[in-house]
Order: C-alpha cells, then structure tokens, then sequence
C-alpha cells in the first residue's frame, strides 16, 4: 500500500489515477496554468511505486518514460500537448529539417529529456547517429529509459557535462530543469535552484573519441548549457576539425542576457571566428549576418564555418 494523508491505495490504482488525470489534460494546448495544476495534483494522488511511466506520443511530444515524483517530469506527463508545442514549434526544430539529412550524425549538448535528440533521429534515419548529452542525473534517467522507445538512428546518451576540462563540479538544479547550469548565481539571490549535485565534466573532444560516431558525417551540433557555453566550445576544437567543421546553433547571452552568466557572446564568437566562424539569425530558412550589438539578451545564434 500507500501511505498518504489523503489516499491510501495500491501503486497500480496510484498509477490508474495518473492516467486518468493524463486522459483529461494531455491536450491541453498551453503551459498556462499547468504547473499549478500538476503540483496540485502531485499533493493530492499518491506516486506508484516504482514512479516511472511511459508518457505515450502526443501531439509533438515523443514517448517518454518519465518519473511521476519528480514535479517538472510529471507535468510533462499530464500535458504533452502543451510542452510540445513549447519545444517543437521553435525555429530550432525547423532548423533541424532543414540541416539534417538520413546517414548523419547530431550532436546534442544540454538534451534535457530528448525532444530536439529524438525528433533528430527520425530525420537522421536508421543509418544515422545522435550524440544526447545531460549532466542532470534525474533527466538523465528519463533520457536514457526514452531511448527504448524511439524508432530511427541510434540514440547514445552520455551522462556528463560538456565543458573545458575534465573534472567534477558541481550542477545547480533549477526549479524550472531548463535553466539548471553549472553556474550558480554568484552574487544576489538563488532562489531558482532546489538544490546542487556533483557531475563529471568532460571535453566534447575526449567524449567523442569515446562514443562509435562518425565525425565526417557530423551535420549538425546544438549546445545549450545555461552560461556554460564558452567553456562548452573551448572543449570541442579537435571535434570540429575533425568534422570539416559542422554547424554549431548554441544559445548565447548578451549583456542583458543573464544575470549568473553575462555576455558570454564575445567569448563564443571569438573561439568560433579563430576557427572560421560567422554568426548568424536563422529566421525561417534565412541567415542573417549578426553585427555587434545585436545581441542583448538570450539569442540562439547560428556558427556556420
């Protein structure tokens, strides 16, 4: 049985119960209100146990295996609707069906729970290859349990952060996952995390050697990875050589980007143009030089060698 203060039932009619409720919402459009609503959810029906279950395809959201007593997870298991349309109607996903063609290999930094990973590996084909990397222990769990799941290319997933050197650190987990990062705030408030863990770091570089990919059909590399992102690309030099220099869509802070990692931009364009880089807006299929100035805030910025 269950011990809760308002039910007390068995871990499959626990598990019902959270299907029902998934039933009733799963189509939900918007993420308006739903995390309101799963953690008033989350308080009321006990978790089964084990708490995993398989969030069925929805929408744009991919089957995932996700773990009901971890609040940001649960949520996406009520409303796949809602997070897929989040994450999928981006122009990254646009970018990805432009970019990636079968028998090709991603790369992605900063998977969080495998949307863009998995969306990539039915585009790559069951000749091609994605590299998903998560430092989060939890998502990565979920990650590599959705894995099973998923029809195309091979999805390897490789539980470290990407950064400059090889090393323990510690990983500040956000209240809202996305925006977990190896940087803490610093100075002023740190109310947006729950708590830190230690992760391996690791160079992209050392990683890739590792893993059976092919680098002369490496087409694409996303890096997302919260202020992190210089120390992420000092360590994929070799990687990207290698690779005849692929493109790279990395999400960049600009002066007012951030308050935990500001105008990390300079520092990424400086790397990347050394290598023969240029920045770039992709506005719906159009690359549009980026001057200096042009990025203020958070910016996904398209490197094209």
């Amino acid at each position: 049985m269950i011990d809760n203060p308002l039910l007390d039932i068995t871990p499959s009619l626990a598990g019902a119960a959270h299907k029902f409720v998934r039933a009733l919402t799963k189509h939900y459009p918007t993420r308006r209100l739903a995390p309101q609503f799963s953690g008033l959810v989350g308080a009321i029906l006990p978790i089964p146990d084990p708490p995993w279950m398989v969030s069925e395809p929805c929408g744009k959201a991919p089957r995932l295996e996700l773990n009901l007593s971890i609040p940001h997870q649960r949520k996406i298991f009520y409303f796949p609707t809602a997070w897929g349309n989040y994450w999928m109607n981006e122009p990254f996903p646009r970018f990805m069906q432009q970019e990636l063609s079968p028998g090709g290999v991603f790369v992605d930094i900063g998977a969080h729970l495998g949307f863009f990973s998995f969306f990539a590996a039915g585009l790559l084909g069951r000749e091609g290859a994605v590299g998903a990397f998560e430092p989060d222990p939890d998502t990565y769990e979920s990650l590599s349990r959705s894995t099973r799941f998923q029809t195309g290319s091979s999805v390897t997933c490789v539980n470290v952060a990407v950064s400059d050197a090889k090393r323990t650190a510690q990983f500040y987990r956000a209240w809202k996952p996305a925006s977990s990062s190896l940087v803490s705030e610093g100075t002023g408030p740190d109310d947006r995390y729950r708590d830190s863990v230690q992760v391996d770091c690791d160079l992209l570089d050392d990683c890739l050697a590792k893993l059976d990919l092919d680098l002369d059909r490496l087409q694409l590399i996303k890096c997302d990875v919260e202020g992190h992102e210089v120390e992420a690309v000092s360590g994929m030099t070799r990687t990207l050589e290698a690779a005849a220099y692929p493109p790279l869509w990395i999400e960049v802070r600009g002066p007012d980007g951030s308050r935990r990692a500001p105008n990390t931009y300079p520092e990424v364009k400086r790397l990347l143009s050394g290598l023969g880089y240029r920045p770039y807006f992709w506005r719906e299929g159009q690359e549009v030089p980026v001057s200096d100035g042009d990025v203020r805030g958070r910016e996904d910025v398209l490197f094209r060698h």
